[in-house]
């Protein structure tokens, strides 16, 4: 089973799937986490920073040569049809060769981490993944018509169980000005800054919206402090239990 978080930067997502997939480990379940690592963060649980902020930070710089090369020939080819990331990147084209690269690079990456995720019978929970690309995508090609949205979503795979979350716009805000600080210069240049971050709170709904009226698995959860995460937390938790005990129905055509 695959659950996906998204929702806009600084919400808690990294946060809540961390408790969530701790909280099935201590019940027993197989559940592991593929986590999209920001090595600038502070652990709301802890309230100290993550280790490993300078190594985590070259690393992102220092991808795998062979990726990023072959990442860029596919762009400038233009993108296999056959691939849903290259279907993706057709509908909402960013603007940039730079970020083009990147977010090629990315999905296919967790192109692949999802194709190993659905041949596992864990409880695999994503932070963030092909919705919050979508997002991404859209915020990048400064396109977010909401037929847009639909037809990239369509053309991405699919997740068991999906979670928006989301939260006040001040607290969000805040949140990401406290991850900007804590940036280093060179962090600074692979994020958004604190302005483009928040156009995703818009998209976020819009996405949200339309993969309900797709008869998508969602669940829409607020997360404002410590204790609206543990009921966040809570909430996942139950919804899961009563989805594991139904058959799974396919969202494009409703059949078993």
């Amino acid at each position: 089973m695959i659950i996906e978080l998204f929702g806009p930067p600084g919400v808690g997502k990294t946060t809540i799937a961390n408790e969530l997939v701790a909280r099935l480990q201590a019940s027993g379940h197989a559940a592991h986490l593929v986590q999209s690592f920001r090595p600038a963060e502070v652990d709301p649980v802890r309230g100290r920073r993550r280790p490993g902020r300078s190594l985590a930070a070259l690393r992102r710089v220092a991808r795998p040569l062979r990726e990023v090369v072959g990442a860029a020939c596919h762009v400038l080819a233009g993108p296999h049809p056959s691939t849903a990331a290259a279907k993706a990147m057709r509908i909402l084209p960013p603007k940039s060769l730079i970020w083009s690269i990147r977010l090629h690079q990315y999905l296919l990456r967790l192109a692949r981490s999802w194709d190993h995720a659905a041949m596992s019978s864990d409880i695999v929970i994503f932070d963030q993944a092909f919705v919050q690309a979508v997002c991404s995508l859209a915020v990048l090609s400064g396109l977010s018509d909401r037929e847009l949205l639909a037809r990239a979503l369509v053309a991405l795979p699919a997740a068991d169980l999906l979670v928006e979350l989301g939260a006040p716009l001040p607290i969000l805000e805040a949140r990401l000005v406290e991850r900007r600080l804590l940036q280093g210069s060179l962090e600074r240049l692979l994020e958004f800054d604190v302005a483009t971050n928040l156009q995703f709170v818009p998209l976020v709904e819009s996405c949200a919206a339309i993969l309900a009226g797709q008869k998508r698995h969602l669940v829409r959860l607020e997360c404002r402090d410590m204790a609206s995460l543990c009921v966040s937390v809570d909430a996942i938790g139950r919804e899961l239990s009563t989805q594991r005990e139904q058959p799974r129905v396919h969202a494009e055509t409703g059949a078993v």
